[in-house]
Order: C-alpha cells, then sequence, then structure tokens
C-alpha cells in the first residue's frame, strides 16, 4: 500500500533575501514523502511567488490529485492531470527519489545521462553597493554570483562586488 504525505514547512532566513518589488524572509515549501513497500522517497517544492503559488495552493492542489488519481504514481498521468509548478514538481521528485531507492541505484544512472561536474550560483540579493560588497566576500567558495540589481545604482553595485569577488564570473540580472 502506498501512503502519502505532504507537510507545508518554513525557513527563516538569517537576513531577508531581496529582489526587486519582493522580499523573501523565509523560505516556505511543500514537502511530500511516498512511502511504498518499505522505500521512501522525497520530494520538494515552494513555488512561485508571482504566479499566485503559495505552499497552501500547493498542498491542496496535491492533495486533491491525490485524492481522485487512480494511480497516483503513473508519471505519466501526473504529468498530464497537473500543471506544470509546484505541486507537480514536488510529487515528480518524490517519485523519481522513490524508483531510485527501489532499483538502488542514482538518478542519472536510472535516466542515461553522464555524471558531470556542474557550477552552482550564488544570488546576491538587491541592496546596497556595500553591502551587496560585503555578501559576496561572504560567499565562500562560489565561482559564480547571481547579483540582483534594481534601478538605484546597479553600475556602482556591481563594480564592489566586482572588487571583493575579482575571482567569480558575474551574471547581472536587472528587474524593473
Amino acid at each position: 500500500m502506498t501512503k502519502f504525505s505532504v507537510i507545508e514547512r518554513s525557513f527563516r532566513f538569517k537576513t531577508p533575501f531581496v529582489i526587486s518589488g519582493h522580499v523573501f524572509k523565509t523560505s516556505d515549501v511543500v514537502q511530500v514523502t511516498v512511502k511504498e513497500d518499505g522505500f521512501i522517497g522525497h520530494g520538494e517544492a515552494s513555488g512561485v511567488y508571482f504566479t499566485g503559488e503559495t505552499t497552501a495552493t500547493i498542498k491542496a492542489q496535491i492533495e486533491a490529485y491525490l485524492g481522485n488519481a487512480a494511480n497516483p504514481l503513473s508519471f505519466d498521468r501526473l504529468n498530464a492531470e497537473l500543471p506544470s509548478g509546484g505541486a507537480r514538481n514536488a510529487l515528480d521528485c518524490a517519485l523519481w527519489d522513490l524508483e531510485c531507492k527501489r532499483r538502488n541505484t542514482r538518478i542519472w544512472d536510472l535516466v542515461n545521462v553522464n555524471v558531470r561536474e556542474l557550477q552552482t550560483v550564488m544570488t546576491v540579493g538587491l541592496d546596497s553597493p556595500d553591502n551587496m560588497g560585503r555578501a559576496a566576500a561572504k560567499a565562500g567558495p562560489a565561482k559564480i554570483l547571481k547579483l540582483k540589481l534594481g534601478p538605484d545604482d546597479p553600475i556602482g553595485c556591481t563594480r564592489v562586488v566586482r572588487e571583493q569577488r575579482p575571482d567569480v564570473d558575474l551574471i547581472v540580472d536587472i528587474n524593473q
């Protein structure tokens, strides 16, 4: 018998993460756990705030799908019956995790993808040039920084970050 759990969680940031037009103080997520035949798969999603997704809407969508789906563990059904978004993402991740554990394999082996080193991008939130420079300096071993910039002094912010971290590649994300 398959068992599902769907819970909402909220993780408070040490400092707010600011982009143009929005301030994030927490990371709010929906965590999905699927248990079947002694195996457990986990998935998670946070949704997209500007499309109106919240943890409550994601959780409700998952619960409605699980209540109506004859076979909720079918990838084809999941993709056909749920629109793209947080609910489908969380369930999809949980199902892939479950399948990997059943087969005692890694996801890249299961989908036949060659393993390679990936570069992680760390985002520096919108702030004053000095604060963005301090955040960049604290970015540790990050090799790529994405700078969230707005209309107030984007060149100054970029300059201070570059002074603090001449060793990294920069991605500039200017909104509004």
